[in-house]
């Protein structure tokens, strides 16, 4: 479980992390949290004005240690989320940043264990996959998180999908 002042480090390391890409500077190596903690599943997501700017992150781990994990996703939320222009420099005092770090997943056998403001979730057929993040504004149903990312992994809402559920430690700056 991290600390108040560790989710504080998390996000200050998130924002210069891309601060520093738009400067064109190299990320400082050294921060005031354990950078061997073990990795685990990241989202990072900009809101700009309260309206979505940005979000990317990773279900599993894709780095050995949480900073390079919330590194990349930092990078890639302001970057690489096709849905919006790369962040520009002008714009990133007005962005808060949310870090949700997730929980293992874990197969559910009925509808009846969800709860869209208390777990993601994760649909899969085949090869596609889709994930919706908990507490997303607007989505109050079960139904309705399992028919978004459905769509979002391009899977026919009457299309079998295995589901599958996870916990978040959400948190945003001030």
């Amino acid at each position: 479980m991290l600390a108040d002042h560790d989710e504080k480090i998390l996000l200050r390391r998130a924002r210069q992390t891309i601060a520093h890409k738009l400067q064109g500077q190299a990320l400082a190596k050294e921060a005031p949290f354990d950078q061997t903690a073990p990795s685990q599943g990241v989202f990072v997501t900009l809101k700009k004005a309260g309206n979505l700017r940005g979000c990317i992150g990773h279900l599993q781990p894709q780095y050995p240690h949480l900073m390079a994990e919330i590194d990349a996703c930092a990078i890639a939320a302001a970057f690489a989320d096709e849905r919006f222009p790369p962040v520009k420099q002008e714009e990133l005092a007005a962005i808060k940043i949310e870090l949700s770090l997730l929980e293992p997943a874990e197969p559910i056998e009925s509808i009846d264990q969800l709860d869209p403001k208390r777990f993601g979730i994760i649909v899969r057929s085949g090869l596609r996959q889709g994930t919706l993040l908990p507490d997303i504004e607007g989505v109050d149903t079960a139904t309705q998180q399992i028919q978004i990312a459905k769509a979002k992994a391009g899977i026919r809402p009457d299309e079998p999908a295995q589901i599958f559920r996870y916990r978040v430690k959400k948190f945003t700056e001030d």
